[in-house]
């Protein structure tokens, strides 16, 4: 073998010696970059791992924080409902003893004042009837106000105050739903009640109808004498003028009747009475002659 290597060109040797060790150098480089690349990746996965678990933890800590805050937040919901409910207990416990009070004062002191009216104004009907018509104007004053005070608090009862500053996220979201189901209900509610009040409207104005219609033919029927009761005697000879149209006959009857041109009646000439044999005839005289015979021609001229 030595003798092959000695039969061999020194510089092919050399140069063979150079390629072999550049080969171990690429071989051992390629090694250390496999290496490297390894170790990277290595060192990557793992990186990446503890940024997972990183993440993890932070959106653990997140859900947790989330959790706490509408925890936080519905307890002091709570807490303030009911210190709201207890507050609103109470002012309503106070107005209404209030207005007891008020209405109780307001009852004796109208009592009193119509005590004195009346013994002031027992001879006066218009100051009587003054007094009656401001009475019933305060009552009415009196129910306005307490229909205001009603309406007041049922808004307050049925629309709470609500704090919308202290939610989020979720809690927030499922008060907007909560608000938009309560608005939706309301609004069926709102037509419901419009279209029972126009039906209802409609019926009002249907018997107002029947009821005009009602009086101006009974107004009718005694304008003109008769009555709207049908003939029970059966006797069809018998003109009873019941009915519409037996009322316009009879109407129209006695129309005709005053139109007719009445008959003159015949001058009734008194007869002479007979002188009695036994009696002598007055002596009348020329005078009183003439004047029976102008009187008797103005008779006839009549």
């Amino acid at each position: 073998m030595g003798d092959d290597f000695e039969d061999d060109d020194p510089a092919e040797i050399a140069d063979n010696k150079r390629k072999e060790r550049k080969r171990l150098e690429d071989e051992a480089e390629a090694e250390q970059i496999r290496q490297d690349i390894a170790q990277r990746t290595q060192e990557r996965k793992a990186a990446e791992e503890a940024d997972n678990i990183r993440k993890e933890k932070r959106n653990e800590r997140k859900k947790n924080r989330i959790l706490r805050e509408q925890k936080r937040a519905e307890e002091e919901e709570i807490r303030r409902k009911k210190q709201e409910e207890k507050w609103e207990k109470k002012r309503l416990a106070e107005e209404q003893k209030k207005l007891e009070r008020e209405q109780k004062i307001r009852a004796t002191l109208q009592k009193k004042a119509h005590e004195d009216a009346l013994k002031t104004t027992a001879g006066d009907p218009l100051e009587a009837a003054k007094m009656h018509m401001e009475l019933q104007a305060q009552k009415k004053q009196e129910l306005e106000e307490e229909t205001k005070i009603r309406r007041a608090e049922a808004v307050k009862r049925r629309v709470p105050n609500e704090r919308l500053d202290r939610l989020q996220g979720e809690s927030l979201k499922e008060k907007a739903r909560e608000i938009h189901a309560r608005l939706t209900e309301v609004e069926n509610a709102k037509y419901d009640i419009e279209l029972l009040f126009k039906k209802q409207e409609y019926d009002i104005k249907e018997l107002n109808k029947r009821i005009n219609e009602i009086q101006r033919r009974k107004r009718k029927t005694i304008h003109l004498g008769g009555s709207r009761r049908t003939d029970l005697t059966g006797d069809k000879e018998d003109k009873s003028y019941l009915g519409v149209k037996g009322m316009v006959e009879k109407y129209t009857t006695i129309i005709d009747e005053q139109d007719k041109p009445q008959k003159k009646k015949p001058l009734e000439i008194p007869k002479r009475q007979k002188v009695e044999e036994d009696e002598e005839p007055e002596d009348l005289g020329v005078s009183g002659g003439r004047e029976a015979e102008e009187e008797y021609g103005e008779e006839e001229e009549e």
